[in-house]
């Protein structure tokens, strides 16, 4: 923290707050972008694994339909059993629910990686804020300057919207005095005629 009457330059850090909680919620931040990106590679490689698995199970589908229906042939020649014949058509329908379901999963593929990119958005916006509210914890001068004031001390509790320093551009200060009415008619004389006019003061006995 500065003191009173210390000079400062631009960017110096004036007054620096308790980062704790920031430097949590910012990992945490970090932690759903690396979580969400990670869901999202998973994902993709389902995605591929769906589609080589879908060949080859319309692949086994077609084959076990192929036996299904010898199998019909050789019931009609009664030279197979029933139950043969009903194991065969049941396994066909498992094989039928897989296939439906691989392609199902394939078609909302785009649907997930969507919702996916919503949350990362989403997350990626909580992510800046996060780091915003880092940076206030710091507190630089916007100009050089010199410290007014201080309001706070090590320690202390504030909240938004608090006062805790002032600073003033000691390049840039100008003075302001009344001038007694007696001396009304010379200070517009000289202005009327464009001279300058000198003033002296007494600053911390010193004389400006």
């Amino acid at each position: 923290k500065k003191k009173e009457g210390e000079k400062v330059k631009k960017g110096d850090i004036l007054i620096r707050l308790e980062d704790s909680d920031s430097v949590f919620n910012l990992k945490q931040r970090e932690a759903d972008l690396v979580d969400i990106d990670a869901q999202t590679d998973l994902e993709k490689q389902r995605h591929a694994n769906n589609l080589t698995a879908l060949t080859h199970e319309e692949t086994l589908l077609l084959l076990m339909q192929k036996s299904l229906e010898r199998l019909r042939k050789l019931k009609r020649q009664n030279v197979s059993s029933q139950s043969a014949l009903e194991e065969s058509q049941q396994a066909v329908e498992r094989q039928m629910l897989a296939v439906t379901n691989r392609r199902l999963e394939i078609k909302n593929h785009k649907a997930r990686l969507a919702q996916l990119k919503a949350k990362r958005a989403h997350a990626l916006a909580q992510y800046n804020i996060a780091r915003l509210e880092l940076t206030r914890t710091k507190i630089t001068a916007p100009f050089t300057g010199v410290i007014a004031d201080v309001k706070v001390a090590v320690g202390d509790s504030v909240r938004s919207g608090d006062f805790l320093l002032s600073m003033y551009d000691n390049t840039a200060l100008e003075v302001r005095a009344q001038i007694p009415y007696r001396y009304q008619g010379t200070v517009l004389d000289a202005l009327a005629a464009e001279d300058k006019l000198k003033a002296q003061a007494q600053v911390y006995q010193k004389s400006v």
